[in-house]
């Protein structure tokens, strides 16, 4: 079932009775959905946007404005990885302007929007060669839906009314704010809890499973010698 901007602040106004204004409400509740997308990382998407595929000549683009953090870039069906500026300009000064096939991008020095490709593309990209993994923020809830479960959801609604019960004024109540904010951080444990195990689960283990550690065979006197005692 969907859950709308609107069930939140009906849900806030159900606890407090409605203290507080729908504007008021509204700006703790988006805070709170994208306060939980950081603290958790359970928003993740993939695919080819446009903003970031070759330009002939172009080293800098723009990363999609919902990321948080890049999880696995590949081009030409190959993953690439960061490195930093300093590593590059260390050997040569002059190879963040180096002009070729893409072999690894950096994000550090041009902001935190930017990503810089190294090699520099020599050509403008027809075919949507770069693709990007990466853990990106809740979308504006004014337009879209949650888009996490609805028990998630609930959770960042006590995030905003901690928020809400510590304002100063007649509605402050600084031990149910307490209260709200215990409930949404065991939320916040339980769900990283929740994608260890899953994550636990998929990850293989090469060279078979865990094997025992036992006593190391060593040598043996004969078996006429008689039993042997540790």
């Amino acid at each position: 079932m969907d859950v709308t901007l609107t069930d939140g602040i009906t849900y806030i106004n159900l606890v407090t009775g409605n203290v507080f204004t729908t504007p008021v409400i509204t700006v703790a509740l988006k805070e709170g959905y994208s306060v939980f997308a950081r603290a958790t990382v359970v928003l993740c998407t993939d695919g080819t946007p446009a903003g970031i595929q070759d330009v002939a000549s172009q080293a800098l683009y723009t990363l999609p404005t919902d990321l948080l953090s890049v999880e696995r870039l590949s081009y030409l069906g190959r993953t690439i990885f960061p490195l930093r500026s300093e590593q590059l300009t260390h050997l040569d000064n002059q190879a963040l302007s180096v002009t070729g096939e893409v072999i690894a991008y950096v994000l550090d020095g041009d902001g935190v929007t930017q990503l810089r490709k190294y090699r520099v593309p020599a050509a403008t990209d027809s075919a949507s060669r770069t693709y990007i993994d990466y853990i990106r923020a809740g979308a504006d809830l004014d337009t879209t839906n949650y888009q996490i479960p609805p028990w998630m959801a609930r959770l960042t609604w006590y995030y905003a009314l901690a928020k809400l019960l510590r304002r100063q004024g007649v509605a402050q109540d600084l031990n149910f704010s307490d209260h709200f904010q215990q409930r949404y951080l065991a939320g916040v444990q339980r769900v990283l809890r929740r994608k260890s195990k899953y994550l636990t689960r998929r990850s293989g283990i090469l060279g078979g499973g865990p094997t025992s550690k036992g006593i190391p065979i060593g040598p043996r006197l004969p078996w006429n010698y008689g039993e042997v005692v540790r």
